[in-house]
């Protein structure tokens, strides 16, 4: 019983960074469409705002 409860806590870690990347992309294909509207250096900072939390966890999920 204990190793299925084991399992089922990696399972909900699984579904919240599986939620954290469908955050994260959306968030990144809006940046890619506000784009043009921003000056390049305006764009970069937003993004690496949103971003950089994001491919820290597609890592930690890639190497799991």
């Amino acid at each position: 019983m204990q190793k299925y409860g084991e399992y089922m806590n990696l399972q909900s870690i699984f579904m919240k960074i599986n939620i954290f990347k469908i955050i994260g992309t959306s968030i990144h294909r809006i940046l890619k469409l506000i784009k043009p509207l921003y000056s390049p250096d305006k764009y970069i900072n937003t993004l690496s705002l949103f971003y950089i939390p994001v491919l820290n966890i597609k890592q930690i999920s890639l190497t799991l």
